[in-house]
């Protein structure tokens, strides 16, 4: 098929109406990324055409969202003023969290519909946007083709207003591969698009501009974000938003290591429509984020005034209550309003974490024990004092 970036570009001019896509700053990731899909054993002319389709849309929303900041310079001077950041792994409880600060009134939380296609900017647009519609059909092919999907993240069922993480802001930058933003393609794309200390300052500078489109002509609000990944980035993280408030979530590996691996092989499983094998991507995603615990471990923003860890069994036993206590700490505004609103999203069943049911996994399955969780990672519990869940 070879699709190249000559290709991409032209496409990309066609569907925006734009001459320049700034296209120098994606340096060489777009043909990296197309080489990938090109010779991925795995996909076929369809797959392929698929994976440069959703190259295609992530350039083209970029392409329009710097447009904007040409077309209204004021947006590059919007402040993103001390921002409260989620982290932790997946499984940490990290979207309740954030669905909670959410409520708060005085918080706004980026929505899927808004994330994934950011041009033209929220605050001029109407209140019946049509990317909204195009938005909630996007997520409802994305259940039909994963519906297991709603078992571990039962937030897609608001559809257009899903709360977003963070990952999705680097994904159109092409900076990660963000699953949303390629289950069309019927594979897992693993190809490097860069690392390190620049590439991850780039990567939050990127997300800054988008934050900042986003909030102009908006009513001001403090921005509440997630990453499940942010906490292996602090020191770029903070050196973008200087003065964010990174909230880090601790749980029991026990917990969030088993969970966390099934929802990867169903996810694995739905995209590719075979099964994995657990007991090679277990061992291999253990590594991985033990990998970036031990870059969160490493930070001397992990020890910064400004992060503050969070035990998850400390959090789950009266969420509203500990958030409660994060606001006094950092003198942040948190009045019965706030405290009122958060319970009552607690307490609505429509909120339940397994609306939609839950997913049996075992240890075992990846081919791992109990015993070998906590000496891969004890210097990760003893750092926090994690305590195991479920014994007294």
């Amino acid at each position: 098929m070879a699709l190249g970036v000559d290709d991409l570009y032209a496409a990309a001019r066609a569907r925006t109406g734009l001459r320049d896509l700034h296209e120098a700053g994606l340096g060489d990731r777009a043909a990296r990324l197309l080489e990938h899909i090109d010779t991925h054993p795995a996909l076929d002319d369809a797959g392929k055409r698929a994976g440069f389709d959703c190259v295609l849309e992530q350039v083209s929303n970029r392409a329009l969202l710097l447009a904007d900041r040409e077309r209204y310079p004021e947006i590059t001077e919007e402040r993103i003023e001390r921002p409260v950041i989620v982290t932790g792994l997946p499984r940490s409880g990290t979207t309740l969290m954030q669905s909670l600060l959410a409520e708060h009134p005085g918080s706004r939380t980026p929505l899927l519909w808004e994330v994934v296609r950011p041009s033209p900017p929220v605050g001029i647009s109407p209140p019946d946007d049509p990317r909204i519609a195009r938005a909630d059909a996007d997520v409802s092919a994305m259940l039909r083709d994963q519906p297991a999907l709603l078992r571990f993240h039962p937030v897609f069922d608001r559809l257009s207003a899903t709360l977003m993480e963070c990952e999705p802001f680097g994904a159109m930058d092409l900076r990660n591969l963000y699953n949303t933003a390629y289950w069309r393609v019927p594979t897992i794309l693993q190809v490097d698009l860069g690392s390190g200390p620049e590439h991850d300052v780039a990567t939050y500078t990127f997300q800054r501009m988008v934050l900042q489109a986003l909030q102009w002509k908006c009513p001001p609000r403090r921005w509440t974000l997630k990453g499940t990944e942010h906490h292996a980035r602090l020191d770029a993280l903070k050196e973008v938003f200087p003065d964010a408030i990174v909230v880090w979530l601790h749980r029991d590996p026990l917990r969030f290591v088993p969970s966390l691996l099934e929802l990867l092989a169903g996810w694995f499983e739905g995209v590719t429509g075979a099964p994995v094998d657990r007991k090679v991507i277990g061992p291999m995603f253990l590594g991985m984020y033990k990998g970036m615990l031990e870059a969160g471990l490493a930070s001397p923003v992990s020890k910064h005034p400004d992060t503050y860890h969070l035990r998850y069994a400390d959090f789950i036993a009266d969420p509203v209550a500990e958030i409660g206590k994060l606001h006094r700490h950092y003198d942040l505004p948190f009045g019965e309003d706030a405290r009122d609103a958060m319970r009552a999203w607690y307490d609505d069943p429509r909120n339940r974490g397994d609306r939609h049911g839950r997913s049996a996994y075992d240890l075992a399955d990846f081919g791992m024990s109990k015993e070998q969780i906590d000496a891969e990672l004890k210097e990760y519990r003893d750092r926090f004092e994690i305590p195991y869940e479920g014994r007294a």
